[in-house]
């Protein structure tokens, strides 16, 4: 319940927070750290796999969730961003994640090539729009299971956060539950 709330304030804090004017700030933070340079060593050899459980996550909210209408409604890419938990920090994830996900239509950047305002997500280059995908920290109720906090935000009144469930099934990560949270 404790990490269900801390995800909630967070993802609102991200969502809601900024201020409407037409001049639009910039939330990236170019100076932060990658999700492998905050893990501890003792966390690496879980890396790999947590990479994996992040992209199965992304993955099914592009293939089943509102993201999924970017094409159809135009929007030019999907920008990834991980959210700290412990600071409320929203920084670049893992190069290697984006990477697996290069097959993705349209492409998925890092979180730091947008800008996001209370009307949307632009890309810091075209200007044009996308959607904001966002992952928490990967929770591990067994070797076996797991628990991804995941949102997403294309603008003000398009947004979501979600807690998914994975479980291992034959030396794949599959979603079995998808719990939302909230819904904008």
């Amino acid at each position: 319940m404790k990490s269900s709330m801390l995800l909630y304030v967070t993802v609102c804090l991200m969502f809601f927070s900024c201020k409407p004017s037409e001049q639009r700030s910039k939330i990236h933070l170019e100076d932060q750290p990658t999700l492998a340079a905050r893990m501890p060593s003792a966390q690496m050899p879980r890396k790999n796999e947590e990479i994996t459980i992040l992209e199965t996550v992304i993955r099914y909210q592009i293939a089943n969730g509102d993201p999924s209408n970017a094409t159809r409604l135009g929007y030019a890419a999907y920008f990834l961003g991980y959210i700290d938990e412990d600071t409320f920090d929203l920084f670049d994830p893992d190069e290697l994640l984006v990477k697996r996900l290069d097959d993705v239509q349209p492409p998925v950047k890092p979180f730091n090539q947008c800008t996001k305002t209370y009307k949307g997500v632009f890309d810091n280059k075209t200007n044009d729009r996308g959607y904001l995908l966002t992952l928490g920290r990967v929770k591990w109720d067994s070797d076996g299971e797991v628990q991804v906090g995941a949102g997403y935000y294309s603008f003000r009144l398009c947004a979501a956060e979600q807690i998914f469930h994975l479980q291992k099934t034959n030396g794949r990560w599959i979603v079995v539950k998808e719990d939302r949270l909230s819904t904008s």
